[in-house]
């Protein structure tokens, strides 16, 4: 486990300093929204791809959470999409990211060869993901402002503020 809690610090050490609201628009989170979702998916991430064609060529991304979750259970789902969000080439440095999986695999699967099915990764990336997530709440103020964050979601249904979108 040792191994798993050194990839989230580094990860976690990459998010600027300041608010959650800083933290996301660094990693191009440009809102959060809660929508109708099937009662086993806690959320996904909306991908702007017109983005892509026009420079920095940029992933803009808004956070989608189910709107039948608890608070609880929204506190853990943004973090893992952040964690998702760092799984993109272009929000994780070159140096990092490829490092940081074969640090996971190790560390996930004890020093064995990586699987070669496709869902044993998955399994090990989503087990990640929602480390990740429990680590991040408690890392600064997270927690709480990302508390405040979703009160304020459940008056408006959605919260824009990051850049805007075309």
């Amino acid at each position: 486990m040792k191994e798993l809690e050194t990839i989230i610090k580094e990860l976690l050490d990459q998010l600027p300093h300041g608010s959650i609201y800083v933290q996301l628009i660094s990693c191009n989170v440009v809102g959060v929204r809660l929508i109708e979702l099937p009662k086993e998916i806690h959320g996904h991430l909306w991908l702007d791809l017109s983005k892509l064609h026009d420079p920095p060529r940029e992933m803009i991304y808004i956070i989608e959470l189910n709107r039948t979750d608890t608070i609880d259970q929204c506190l853990i789902t943004i973090g893992h999409k952040l964690c998702h969000i760092f799984e993109s080439y272009q929000n994780a440095t070159p140096q990092i990211l490829p490092h940081y999986i074969a640090k996971l695999f190790y560390a996930y699967y004890g020093g064995r060869s990586i699987p070669d099915g496709w869902a044993d990764w998955l399994e090990a990336f989503e087990a990640f993901c929602d480390m990740f997530a429990r680590r991040w709440l408690n890392y600064r103020n997270n927690r709480a402002e990302t508390t405040e964050l979703l009160n304020l979601l459940l008056e408006r249904k959605e919260i824009l503020f990051g850049r805007a979108l075309k």
